[in-house]
C-alpha cells in the first residue's frame, strides 16, 4: 500500500512538472481562439478615458495653418493643458517623449513647464523604460513640475500581438499605471471599435483658439471630466500596434485600455505556469489514485 501511494505521488509530481515545463508551448496555438473570444466579447464603451489622437489630418492641418512639422512646439501642448483645465480633465497622460530640448529654443520648453504648473492637473509622461533607455522630460520641462513617469514600451506575446499590461516593466510602472501603484499584471479586456472615445488633437487646439462649431462642442463634451491619453494615430508616426481587436491599433490605445480596465474593474485573469502545474498535480493525484488503488475495472476505467 505504501509503495502504491509513493508511486501515485511520484507520478502526480512528474505530471505537474511536465505540464509546467510545456506551459508556454501550449499558449501560442491557443491565441487565435483567445483573440476570437476577445472580439466576440469586446466591451461596449469606456466612460472614464478618452484618447486624444495626433492624426494625419492634424499633422496636415498644423503644416497648412501654422507651418509646423512634427514634432510641434511644446507651447502647443501647453495650450492643450489650458483646455484640459477648462474642461476639468482628471489627468493628462502624454504618450509622447519630451526628453530632448525643443528645437524652438529654451523659451518653448519654459512655456510648457509654466502650463504644467498652472494646470494643476495630474500629468504623466514617458520615463526610462529599461529597454531603449528613454529618458523623462528634459530638465526645463520637469523643473518644479509635478510629473509622474511611466514606461511606454510594453511586452508583446510570442506571436507579436499585444494582450497584456504588466504592473511593472524593468521595475517601473507603465504609463497606464504610473499613478496607480496598486495595479496588478493585467490581461487586457479590449473594446469594440469606437468603444474608447477619441478626439482629434487639432480639435483641442481649435477649442483653445475659441473656434465655434457643433463638432467642437461635441468634442468638448467627449473630453470633459475624463482622463486624457495623448499620442500618435497617424501611420507615419510609427506607433501602430496589433491587438486582438485591431491589427493596426494606435499604440496609446493599449495604455487607454489598461487604464479603463482599471477604473471599471474589467480585466482577464489567466492562470500562470505554477497554477496550471498545481491543477495538473491535483488532477493526476485523483486519476492515478483511481488507477492504482482500484480493485475493480470500472473505477480504473473512470480514472
Amino acid at each position: 500500500m505504501l509503495k502504491r501511494a509513493a508511486l501515485v505521488l511520484l507520478a502526480s509530481v512528474l505530471t505537474a512538472l511536465g505540464v509546467r515545463a510545456i506551459h508556454d508551448a501550449f499558449q501560442r496555438p491557443a491565441w487565435p481562439v483567445y483573440d476570437a473570444l476577445q472580439r466576440a466579447t469586446a466591451l461596449e464603451r469606456s466612460d472614464d478615458v478618452v484618447l486624444v489622437y495626433i492624426t494625419q489630418t492634424a499633422l496636415d492641418q498644423a503644416d497648412k495653418d501654422l507651418g509646423y512639422k512634427f514634432p510641434w512646439p511644446r507651447e502647443i501642448w501647453g495650450q492643450l493643458l489650458d483646455v484640459a483645465k477648462k474642461l476639468d480633465a482628471k489627468s493628462v497622460t502624454f504618450d509622447i517623449s519630451f526628453a530632448t530640448n525643443s528645437m524652438y529654443g529654451v523659451a518653448d520648453d519654459e512655456s510648457f513647464n509654466a502650463a504644467i504648473k498652472r494646470s494643476a492637473i495630474p500629468i504623466v509622461m514617458p520615463g526610462p523604460d529599461g529597454a531603449r533607455m528613454t529618458q523623462g522630460p528634459n530638465a526645463t520641462i520637469a523643473k518644479g513640475a509635478a510629473i509622474d513617469l511611466g514606461v511606454t514600451t510594453i511586452p508583446q506575446e510570442s506571436d507579436g500581438i499585444y494582450r497584456r499590461m504588466p504592473a511593472k516593466i524593468a521595475g517601473r510602472s507603465p504609463l497606464a499605471f504610473a499613478r496607480s501603484p496598486e495595479a496588478q499584471d493585467t490581461w487586457l479586456k479590449f473594446y469594440k471599435p469606437q468603444g474608447l472615445p477619441w478626439v482629434d488633437v487639432y480639435s483641442v487646439f481649435n477649442l483653445y483658439a475659441g473656434v465655434k462649431s457643433d463638432a467642437l462642442e461635441k468634442a468638448a463634451k467627449t473630453l470633459r471630466g475624463k482622463h486624457w491619453i495623448i499620442g500618435a494615430a497617424a501611420p507615419g508616426l510609427l506607433d501602430l500596434k496589433p491587438i486582438p481587436t485591431n491589427p493596426h491599433a494606435p499604440g496609446p490605445e493599449l495604455h487607454a485600455t489598461a487604464l479603463a480596465n482599471l477604473f471599471s474593474h474589467q480585466s482577464i485573469q489567466i492562470l500562470g505556469a505554477n497554477s496550471d502545474g498545481l491543477a495538473a498535480f491535483l488532477g493526476a493525484l485523483l486519476t492515478f489514485s483511481f488507477l492504482i488503488f482500484s480493485a475493480t475495472p470500472i473505477p480504473a476505467l473512470v480514472g
